[in-house]
Formats: C-alpha cells, structure tokens, sequence
C-alpha cells in the first residue's frame, strides 16, 4: 500500500512538473510573441516615421521650388540695383520703391560668377549706382561686366558711363555743341573763379577709401588733399597760383549767377524729366524747401516739340534735350545755373542723386520709374564716344 501511495505522488509529481513546464513555455511563447510584435510595432513606427521624413522633406522640396518659382516671377518685373554706397536716402531708392531688389556690390572686387547667373536668371533689368566719380578702372569692370548683361539679354541703367568728373563733364558738353564753364588761364585779372575738386561732392568718399582701393581704382591722383564737398572757393584770377591750374585734383570754372538767385536742377530716367527751378543764395546751389521751388514734368518728346505753355525758355529746354539725347546715362540729375540773360551751363552730372529735401513723392517717383522699367520710355543710348564713356 505505501509503495502504492508513493509512486502515486512521484506520478502526480511528473505531472506537475510536466504541467509547470508547459505552463512555463506557454509564457515563453507568450513573451516571445509580445517581444515580436513589439518589435513589429517598432518597426512600424520607425517606418512611419521614414514615412514621415520623407513627406515633409517633399513637402519642403516643393516648398524651396515654389518659393523660387514666385522669387523668379516677382523678381522678373523687378530691377536688380547693383548698389555701393547709395541706397537709403537716394532717389534710385524712391524711384524704385518695391520694384528694386538692393544687391550690395563691392566695386573694389570682381563680380562673382555665380551671382552673376543668378542676377541674369532672375532679372530682365540691372542698374549700376555705384557712388563714385570715376569708375573706368575699377576691379568690378563696370564696362565689361554691362557687355556680359546686354549679351544675356539684360537692358542695363548706366552701366556704359565711366567718368563724371568735372573735366570730362566739360569735355562732353563742348563734343556735343553745349556750352560750358571751363575757365581759361588767360583773361581780366579781377574776374571770379571757381575752385572746385574735379571729383563730385568733394571727393568726399574716395578721400575716405582705404589706401589699397585707391590704388586698385587708380584714383590717387584724382583726390585732392586741401579741398572738401564744403571748401569750393571763389577767387579771382589774379590770386591763383599755377599749382591751382596744374592740379589734376582741381577744376576751375568761371563763376555765373543771377539777380534771384535761381537754378535748375533736371532729373531724367529714360525719356521723363523734370525740371525743378530752385533757388538758392549760396555759391553753392543745393536744393532746399525753399517755398518759389517749381516742378515741370514732361517727356523727352513734348520738350523736343517745344512746350511753349512751360516758363521756362526755349533755350533751356533745347540745351536739355540736347544732353539727354547725346548722353550715354540713362538715369541721373543735372544742376543747371544761369546768368539770367538766357544763358545756362551744365556745372554737375549726378548719377547717385540724394532724394534731398524733396524727400518721397509717390506721383514724381512713379512718373520716374516708368523710365527704367517700361520699354517704351526708355531712351536709346546714343554718342557712345562721349568722353563720359571713356576708360
């Protein structure tokens, strides 16, 4: 009986045994399949998230695609500014408004290639506003630079002009059959000059170059180390010692005025100018608030017919034509002076005018802007052995 008893426990023994082992690796099993399926959820969100990724960098693909797309389009009605010291304050800058993109330019280094491509890809008009007199030899290569643009297609605001100085002012307007100040050494003693630097403004920005751009830009014996934008002097002729003449750094004009102390300043872009008749009592004639100050907004044509409603003299506005028409600048100012007999003289050529004290006006800036940006008033350039295109 007890032997009966004890194989009966190793028996239910075994079984136990045998049961806890199933039991055992049923739980195996079960972890087994969690772990698998953890793993296949696992793996699924790490698929999701590929997914994912891989979306949104579509998605942002589509994104910089479309963006540059709109930049192309937007930037297609637009007018690159290849700009140096000339932006905020500036005519350009008003004229323009939101149809200017401002692209920083180094004139002291070469164009890069790349930007290059980018400016022809992206912009059916390209204007140089570089803050300089003389441009002729700069490292930017202005000239060559506008060839490379026209070739691609591009129509260039004053990218042909090389030289304003005063001298090459004046060399200009006697090769176009217009008068100008240039004083001779010879005449009356007591007559009054004008000294003046032959750089616009005084050379007051080249002055301020650092050593190794002037020497890039040869401009070193162009700037004069005694005469300032606020020194310009009126003497006689008799005062004047011959270093005065023989300074490439100076100009000398004869000093005209007039009873009411007026000038004209002219604006152009393409064929619409206008013409401000200011006044001013200094020798210096800048455009002030002064409240006689008159605008006259016309185009080239209605001055070249004769705009005989304007009080303005027939002469004046045949001398303006005269310049615009034979001038390679397609955007700039003038500042006109006269003796009050009917004779008048181009004294300056801007092609980074100041908005001045006129300041933003919506009406004059968008009547200007039509000059660059619409084809049919634009000028076609002509006279492109002009002395201001030399270099």
């Amino acid at each position: 009986m007890t032997e009966w008893i004890v194989n009966i426990h190793s028996k239910l023994r075994r079984r136990i045994y045998y049961e806890e082992g199933i039991r055992r690796q049923n739980i195996i099993r079960q972890e087994d399949v969690i772990w698998w399926e953890d793993g296949i959820r696992q793996e699924d969100a790490i698929r999701r998230e590929d997914v994912i990724r891989q979306k949104d960098a579509i998605r942002q693909i589509r994104r910089n695609n479309e963006e540059d797309v709109e930049f192309q389009v937007r930037s297609k009605s637009k007018v690159a500014v290849l700009e140096w010291r000339a932006w905020s304050g500036f005519l350009l800058t008003n004229v323009l408004g939101d149809y200017g993109v401002r692209i920083e330019t180094d004139p002291f280094r070469e164009f890069p290639s790349e930007l290059f491509n980018r400016v022809c890809d992206s912009f059916p008009t390209v204007c140089f506003h570089i803050n300089l007199s003389v441009r002729s030899r700069l490292p930017l290569g202005v000239r060559d630079l506008t060839n490379r643009f026209v070739e691609r297609g591009i129509y260039v605001v004053n990218g042909l002009v090389q030289d304003i100085r005063k001298s090459t002012l004046q060399a200009h307007l006697e090769a176009i059959g217009l008068s100008s100040l240039k004083a001779a050494r010879s005449g009356p003693a007591d007559e009054i000059l004008f000294v003046k630097t032959d750089l616009n403004y005084g050379g007051e920005l080249e002055r301020w170059l650092p050593p190794e751009s002037i020497a890039a830009a040869s401009l070193e014996h162009f700037i004069s180390p005694d005469i300032g934008a606020y020194h310009y002097k009126t003497v006689e002729r008799k005062a004047l010692q011959e270093s005065i003449w023989t300074d490439p750094s100076i100009v000398i004009e004869k000093y005209v005025t007039n009873d009411e102390d007026s000038f004209y300043r002219v604006y152009f872009s393409g064929e619409q100018i206008i013409i401000v008749k200011a006044f001013a009592s200094g020798i210096i004639k800048k455009l002030t608030n002064d409240s006689r100050n008159t605008n006259f907004v016309l185009d080239l044509e209605s001055l070249k017919a004769g705009a005989d409603n304007l009080p303005i003299s027939a002469t004046l506005q045949k001398d303006i034509v005269t310049f615009v028409e034979n001038t390679p600048v397609e955007f700039g100012c003038l500042d006109i002076v006269h003796d009050g007999h009917d004779n008048h003289y181009v004294v300056d050529l801007n092609l980074t005018p100041y908005a001045g004290a006129t300041g933003k006006d919506d009406v004059l800036d968008g009547f200007l802007r039509l000059g660059i940006t619409n084809p049919s008033q634009r000028k076609p350039t002509r006279f492109l052995d002009s002395p201001l295109a030399a270099g």
